[in-house]
């Protein structure tokens, strides 16, 4: 993860605390579902696309070695050893668009926060830390246009980037002692 270049601490802890654990179950559920998948097609390891936001789309598996892609799918013309869904057969086009879209993981949507910032002529995504008993927002650009639009600062307080260092190295100091 890059250094942030702005950061806000959260107003609302509650708030955060709850959107963090809400987070948590749905990468677990994720989690399960991709298990499941796996399991389904013989294989321990998928691919897909994974986003700056935090999102991961499935889009097929690898194909164990010795064997060939289940009904329904077909080998990945760029990566012959990667299995995607057949979409001209009605198995393929059903895996596509019923199955995997139901794996995957939805982006992270925090609570008082736009979905991303320009700043410096590139996008940047927020990123929630919980630093000790506080949490944070950063962001690894500052913004180009302020205020922020799309940043609730009934939920989000803005603070120098010496308090989210100080707020670190206590959390960190505490760990040691």
């Amino acid at each position: 993860m890059s250094s942030p270049a702005i950061a806000f601490r959260a107003r609302q802890r509650e708030i955060i605390a709850a959107h963090i654990e809400g987070r948590k179950d749905a990468v677990a559920a994720y989690n399960d579902r991709l298990r499941l998948f796996l399991f389904g097609v013989g294989s321990d390891k998928a691919h897909g696309i994974q986003g700056f936001n935090g999102s991961f789309w499935v889009g097929g598996y690898q194909i164990p070695v010795g064997t060939e892609p289940q009904e329904g799918w077909r080998r990945d013309s760029k990566k012959p050893h990667m299995a995607v869904p057949a979409k001209k057969t009605p198995e393929g086009k059903r895996l596509a668009d019923e199955v995997l879209p139901r794996i995957g993981l939805a982006a992270e949507c925090i609570p008082g926060a736009p979905d991303s910032i320009v700043g410096g002529g590139y996008r940047a995504w927020p990123r929630v830390q919980t630093v000790g008993a506080e949490h944070f927002l950063t962001f690894s650009q500052a913004p180009d246009r302020t205020p922020i639009p799309g940043l609730d600062l009934n939920i989000w307080e803005p603070v120098g980037l010496s308090v989210y260092y100080a707020a670190r190295e206590a959390a960190e100091e505490a760990v040691v002692a």
